[in-house]
């Protein structure tokens, strides 16, 4: 009988690591730090840092947490904006004509077009 290429382990790990790397990659994209990305999601800022650095890496609640929210997170200008919004908030960027017609935007996308006149 053939040994399997991978123990169970190493796909748990390979798996962990996939969502890390899913989890940095939407990081770098946005500009945000483990700060600002645990004010989002929810999660303290010790949980997103183990969640991205415990060595082995393993599939934590609060990895499983993160790769659901970036994953899940609003896509298009909605999403830009909330994270627009989080920098600001943060004081890592100012708010230029660019960040008010993103929050300009994502407002008008959450009132409705039916709603924009009154």
């Amino acid at each position: 009988m053939q040994q399997p290429l991978l123990s169970a382990n190493q796909i748990r790990m390979a798996e962990a690591l996939r969502k890390r790397a899913v989890v940095r990659a939407f990081m770098e994209e946005r500009g945000l730090t483990q700060t600002a990305l645990a004010k989002l999601s929810g999660l303290s800022k010790p949980s997103v840092s183990r969640a991205l650095h415990v060595d082995p890496a393993t599939n934590t609640p609060a990895l499983r947490k993160l790769h659901k929210f970036v994953v899940n997170m609003p896509m298009g200008e909605l999403g830009e904006a909330l994270c627009a919004i989080n920098r600001f908030a943060s004081g890592s960027t100012r708010c230029n004509s660019t960040t008010i017609a993103q929050l300009r935007r994502a407002v008008a996308n959450l009132v409705g077009p039916e709603d924009a006149d009154d």
